[in-house]
């Protein structure tokens, strides 16, 4: 496998953010912990998109089926408040994200 050289620049905190991770970690220097950290970001995002692909090509009834399977599987029990807040929480990000995305220019 060849490799190519990547540079890029960070900010100090984070730097030492990436130092106190590589010693925690028990990474032998800061590219191992960055090079694992983009792997691990790379195959999590191929996932999702599969996972998002594999949904796009069901019915309605297979999607509601496929979420049912989570129902109650949560270790962490929730109120009804928390739930609120929750989807109160998420309706912001995601009109935050729509007015990014198709807010005139």
């Amino acid at each position: 496998m060849t490799t190519e050289q990547v540079l890029f620049k960070a900010d100090k905190n984070f730097l030492k953010d990436v130092d106190a991770a590589v010693k925690a970690g028990n990474y032998q220097s800061r590219t191992e912990f960055i090079r694992e950290s983009l792997r691990k970001n790379v195959e999590d995002m191929m996932l999702k998109g599969a996972f998002m692909d594999r949904l796009a090509g069901m019915s309605k009834e297979e999607l509601i089926a496929e979420f049912m399977k989570f129902k109650g599987k949560s270790k962490v029990k929730t109120t009804d408040a928390d739930n609120l807040k929750t989807k109160w929480q998420v309706s912001k990000e995601l009109e935050e994200e729509l007015e990014r995305r198709f807010r005139p220019r």
